[in-house]
C-alpha cells in the first residue's frame, strides 16, 4: 500500500513538473514509432555505479490522445490508459537476469507529454523479483523519472537509481565483478530500480 500511495504522489509530481518543462523537454523526448531498444544505467554512488543493461520498449501510440499529460500501462492504475502491449525488457549481466513489465511492484506506467514518451514510471524490490537481489546487497532498483528520457534515433536511454541493503555489506561471489561488464544494468548481482516514471525521490 506504501509503494501504491507513493507511486500516486508521484506521478502527481511528474505530472506537474512536465506542464512546466513543456518545450524544453522536446529535445530530448522520443518519436511515436515503437518498439526502441532500451539502455538503461545504475547511477548513484555503489558497487553498480555507471554499469548498464540494454533490451527494448514498446507501447501501442494509437491510444494516445496526443495532447497534454498522458499516462499509459498495462493495467490503467491510477487512470492511465490501457495498454495491454505496453511492455520492456532488459537483461542484467550475461544472461542472468532478465526484467521486464511483470517484475514491476505496480505495473510500469509510461508517461508521455503530448504524445512524446517522457519518462517510464518502473520499480522493482527483492520482495517481488524472481531474481535475488538481497544476495547482491540490493533491496529495490527503479528509473529515475526526475528528468525525461533520453534519445538518439533508434535507443531510449534511462538512469536506474539502486538502494542497496541498510544491514551492512553482503559479499558479493568472487566471479560477479566480471559479469558486470556485459549486459549488466545493475550488473547480474545488485540489481535496483525504482520505479522509473513516477521516481521523484
Amino acid at each position: 500500500m506504501r509503494n501504491v500511495l507513493m507511486g500516486f504522489f508521484k506521478m502527481l509530481v511528474s505530472a506537474a513538473a512536465f506542464a512546466l518543462i513543456g518545450s524544453a523537454a522536446m529535445a530530448t523526448t522520443v518519436p511515436d514509432s515503437p518498439p526502441y531498444d532500451l539502455l538503461v544505467t545504475a547511477t548513484g554512488a555503489g558497487a553498480f555505479e555507471g554499469q548498464t543493461a540494454s533490451g527494448a520498449v514498446f507501447w501501442n501510440q494509437s491510444l494516445l490522445g496526443g495532447v497534454g499529460f498522458e499516462s499509459m500501462s498495462r493495467s490503467g492504475i491510477f487512470g492511465s490508459t490501457i495498454d495491454a502491449t505496453l511492455g520492456l525488457f532488459f537483461d542484467v549481466g550475461p544472461g542472468d537476469y532478465t526484467f521486464t513489465e511483470a517484475d514491476d511492484d505496480l505495473g510500469p506506467i509510461f508517461m508521455f507529454l503530448d504524445g512524446i514518451l517522457q519518462n517510464i514510471d518502473y520499480i522493482v524490490s527483492d520482495s517481488y523479483s524472481a531474481a535475488d537481489m538481497a544476495s547482491a546487497g540490493v533491496a529495490q532498483f527503479s528509473f529515475d523519472t526526475r528528468t525525461p528520457v533520453s534519445f538518439d534515433g533508434t535507443t531510449i536511454y534511462v538512469n536506474a537509481i539502486v538502494k542497496y541493503l541498510e544491514t551492512g555489506t553482503v559479499p558479493l561471489p568472487a566471479g560477479l565483478p566480471l559479469l558486470a561488464g556485459a549486459l549488466g544494468l545493475l550488473a547480474f548481482a545488485r540489481r535496483r530500480r525504482t520505479f522509473a516514471a513516477l521516481n521523484a525521490q
